[in-house]
């Protein structure tokens, strides 16, 4: 019979889903965790064996939550480019209110963390691998042009992910003054709902045949 999570052991996940989406994986200190949920340290090891479970738990989670969403969107969905559109925005919609989480994973990754490669390497195909498979079905049915799979997936990834990723750059005080912008031009030209949907939408224009 499968056990209800305790009280202790919602409260630390909520502060570990907060802190990770606010601060990325930097910020997710034992410390930090157990003060945001207002419980003793020792909590967080006797409910999640240590901190390497608990941020694979928490990264988890907040994982599966998208994923689930992604699933729903274009499962069903006849017309591969609509799915293809509804995924993206799905996406690229992550992206943004998690974007100290995918950036912390980006650099973990990166530096060799071996939890964040773990992590990386057990979700990523997970929607990775449907994405693909609908570009792969709207080239066959001539609604994308016929090319290279990863180039059409830099293509995308370059106009959904990056200025997300770049934005809080862009709106930060040690922001070069060259790229300097006010962060509500940044804010309505990246961020909101419109914005994203735009952005999808020039993105797949551009691999039209």
């Amino acid at each position: 019979m499968t056990r209800s999570p305790t009280d202790s052991e919602h409260r630390l996940l909520a502060a570990g889903k907060a802190i990770l989406q606010e601060q990325g994986f930097g910020g997710l200190s034992v410390r930090a965790v157990a003060a945001k949920a207002g419980l003793n340290q020792g909590l967080l090891s006797y409910h999640f064996g240590g901190k390497k479970a608990f941020v694979q738990r928490v990264a988890q989670e907040i994982y599966e939550d998208f994923f689930k969403g992604l699933n729903l969107d274009v499962e069903g969905e006849k017309d591969p480019l609509v799915a293809l559109r509804k995924g993206l925005l799905r996406l690229a919609t992550f992206v943004r209110d998690h974007r100290p989480f995918v950036r912390g994973m980006i650099r973990d990754v990166a530096a060799g963390d071996e939890a964040a490669r773990a992590f990386a390497k057990a979700n990523v195909p997970r929607h990775g691998k449907l994405i693909v498979g609908l570009l792969k079905r709207c080239a066959a049915e001539g609604k994308l042009a016929d090319l290279p799979v990863p180039l059409m997936m830099g293509s995308l990834m370059a106009q959904l992910s990056m200025p997300t990723l770049m934005a809080d750059v862009m709106m930060g005080k040690h922001c070069p003054d060259w790229m300097k912008h006010d962060p509500k031009v940044v804010e309505n030209a990246i961020l909101t709902d419109a914005a994203l949907a735009m952005r999808v939408d020039l993105a797949l224009k551009a691999l039209k045949p």
